[in-house]
Order: structure tokens, then sequence, then C-alpha cells
């Protein structure tokens, strides 16, 4: 072989073939291009995924998700008293609240829907009688709606409990309607299968007896995990509501916080629950009246 090229030979393996080393190992730790890569798909519930400051799926971060079960002189910590309901719903009005479902405030954070201009989501749980006797009258006096959460179970269960002419009459009136589980258990302790059929069944039996779409669930004593959040999604299930702060799941939708209204609970604290200023100590309510038969909810 020529000299001359034995040289260039020389040379290309010295210079060239390392230069070339040095580009493959930059480009290897090179972050990816951000105008390259695929976009990421969104979560099916992004309330955080915010457009303006004054959006609606803004607003529906805030709105306040009230949660009752009792309306009743029971003295236990989930009753309240119809005077210190109807002193809450009065006070609400009085605020310019409107209320909204749950179905509604989830359909705004999506960007799916309009709030008004103060919003608040009403709920109730387990589907007690006095929630149709005492309460839905005083919803509708002071003009508010609410969603009901029923346990499916017991429903027409005895006095207690909402019958099922009941909650069709609640649809009719124009409140919601979601599932609260068929039995009421704690839903992480079960096994899968017996988890899927409380989504589910209650579910179904809902939805075929009152002719409607049941699209939010409520779960039993606040408990879920990943594994619930999956079952109630594939049971077609919208979103879901929960109770204690500080949950983190992927999809917020199905982890929406509630405020619980205790026994007791002075017109103060109840305006502090829902970020508004105090109002006079004169107008604290007493304590509520003890009822002289604890074990049954008043029909």
């Amino acid at each position: 072989m020529p000299k001359h090229r034995l040289n260039f030979l020389k040379t290309l393996i010295h210079v060239a073939i390392p230069l070339l080393l040095t580009s493959v190992i930059f480009f290897a730790k090179a972050p990816p291009d951000p105008a390259l890569a695929p976009p990421a798909p969104a979560p099916p519930c992004r309330p955080d995924a915010l457009a303006a400051p004054d959006d609606d799926r803004l607003r529906a971060r805030h709105v306040p998700i009230l949660l009752y079960h009792l309306v009743s002189p029971l003295d236990v910590a989930t009753s309240v008293t119809a005077e210190a309901f109807e002193a809450q719903m009065r006070l609400l009005r009085d605020a310019g609240y409107a209320s909204v479902s749950v179905d509604a405030l989830v359909a705004a954070a999506e960007g799916r829907g309009m709030l008004p201009e103060r919003p608040v989501a009403i709920t109730f749980d387990d589907g007690w009688a006095c929630q149709y006797t005492v309460a839905a009258p005083i919803l509708e006096r002071y003009g508010f709606h609410a969603t009901f959460y029923l346990v499916t179970g017991v429903i027409g269960a005895g006095r207690s409990f909402l019958s099922w002419a009941q909650c069709r009459e609640l649809v009719a009136a124009g409140h919601g309607i979601g599932s609260h589980s068929l039995d009421h258990p704690f839903l992480t302790q079960l096994a899968p299968a017996a988890r899927e059929r409380e989504l589910v069944e209650s579910k179904r039996r809902l939805e075929q007896a009152l002719g409607i779409e049941v699209n939010t669930l409520a779960y039993p004593y606040g408990a879920f995990d990943g594994a619930t959040v999956a079952l109630a999604r594939k049971a077609g299930y919208l979103d879901a509501v929960a109770v204690h702060p500080g949950r983190r799941q992927a999809d917020p939708c199905f982890a929406l916080e509630r405020i619980p209204v205790p026994h007791g609970e002075s017109l103060d604290r109840f305006r502090a629950s829902l970020g508004l200023s105090r109002v006079p100590a004169s107008a604290t309510l007493g304590p509520c009246a003890k009822p002289s038969s604890p074990a049954s909810c008043p029909s």
C-alpha cells in the first residue's frame, strides 16, 4: 500500500473514530428535545390543569362540598337538628350561594360545564328517611338541591330508611342520586370480587329502579385506595367523594373532599368552613335537643 494512503488510514483511526464516539456519547447523554417528544396524555379529570384564573375549572377546585347524614334531634355526631340545618341553608342563601350537583362540579372541573357565581354542593349519605321528610322540604324552601348517596341494600328496609317511592320523588324534585355501595362495608377490606359487586350492583339497582344514570359514588366510611378507584372507574362511575383531606390520586375526581357538618356546630364554625367571615356571637346555635329514642331516625 502506498505510504500516503497508510498515513491517511492512521489519521482516520486516531482522529475520526474518537470524534465519532464522542458525538455518540454526547447525544446519548443530552436531554431529549421537548419539541420532538410526543405530548403526554391528560388524565381523565385534571382540576389542576387549568387556564385563566377566572376559569370555571379553577373555581371548581374551591367549591365546598358539604356532607350531612341525619337531620333529626338525635344526639349523635352525624346528626344536625332541623333548626340548625335550616339556619345553615338560610345562611347559604343570604350569602348568595347556589347549589350544584357533584356531577356538575366535576363537569366544570373538566371544562365541560359552567358554575354559578358562588356554588356549593350539598350531599347526604346513607338514605335515612329524615332526609326526605325533614331535609328535602327545607332545601326546597331555600331553593337548593342536594346529591343523595344511597346504600341500596337498606332502601325500603323500614321506617328509618328511604323507600323507593321517596327516592323517585327526590329525583322528580331535581335532586341528584349517587351510590353509597350495596351494604356499606369498608371497601378496602373486601376481596376484589366482593368489592366490585358492591360498586356494580348498587349502581345497577339505582339505575334500574329510578330510571337515571348514576355517575357518582361516595366511599363508605370515606375509605378508598387505588384498587377501589380502579374498580369504580371500571364500574362506570365518573367521580367519587371522600372525606379526609390530603388524599393523592392519579385522578383527583375520584377523591373529592367533603366538609362534614357535625352535631352542634355553630354558625360561626359553619361560616368558617365555607371561608366566610364570622357572624356575631349571638348567632351561635345553642345545644341540640336530645331525643327520647336514640335508636332511629324520625320519619
